[in-house]
Formats: C-alpha cells, sequence, structure tokens
C-alpha cells in the first residue's frame, strides 16, 4: 500500500482548463477528468482518468487506470459506490464534476493561464 499522508482528494477537468484550446482532446474525446492523491506542493501518489466518449452515438464515461493508481483507486471507494449507482445511466461531465465536489474533492482545474 502506498502512503498517501499529506495528499488531498483532487481532480483536474481537461475541457475547463485554460490551455484546453493548445492542446485540444483527441479525436472522439468530449471531456476527461485526472483523478487522485494529489501533494499541495505538486505530484500525486496515485491518479487515473475520467474519459467522456462518443461510443455509438452517446457521450459516456470510461475510467482508465493504470496499475500505479490502483492503490487511490480503491481508497476511493466513496466514488466508486456513487459511480455504481450511476451505472448505465450515461452521466454527464457536470454531473461527475459536481458529485466529485458533492464527495469532497478539491478542484485544483487550472481554468486562468498564471502567466
Amino acid at each position: 500500500m502506498k502512503d498517501h499522508t499529506g495528499c488531498e482528494r483532487a481532480f483536474h477537468q481537461s475541457s475547463r482548463a485554460w490551455y484546453t484550446e493548445h492542446l485540444p482532446l483527441d479525436a472522439g474525446i468530449f471531456d476527461e477528468f485526472m483523478v487522485g492523491m494529489y501533494h499541495p506542493e505538486g505530484g500525486s501518489t496515485g491518479e487515473f482518468k475520467i474519459i467522456f466518449q462518443n461510443l455509438g452515438g452517446d457521450i459516456v464515461p470510461r475510467l482508465c487506470a493504470y496499475d500505479d493508481s490502483w492503490d487511490a483507486l480503491f481508497n476511493m471507494g466513496d466514488l466508486l459506490e456513487s459511480m455504481a449507482d450511476a451505472d448505465d445511466k450515461n452521466i454527464s461531465p457536470e454531473e461527475f464534476r459536481k458529485l466529485l465536489v458533492l464527495l469532497g474533492f478539491k478542484d485544483i482545474t487550472s481554468t486562468e493561464r498564471t502567466r
């Protein structure tokens, strides 16, 4: 198990980031969230991605988690339970963002250029 001491549960939402016009999402991807355990000074002890993509004409969310994020994912049982409650409902990116905030995740999306 990883040590997530000092980290906070947080997320970035690509569609709201200031840099999206310069780094567009891949074709067929409408939005994506990076969710994980983040150090306040920067870096992460584990993060995974929720992609909203076109599948058969519907915009659907998909979980992508590499094995270095599985411990962080394991420690987010409340999020997984809420995702299970939304099973097969094709929730929107905005509904997913609201769910994260409701569960206490910090929105660390860079919405304004700082330089």
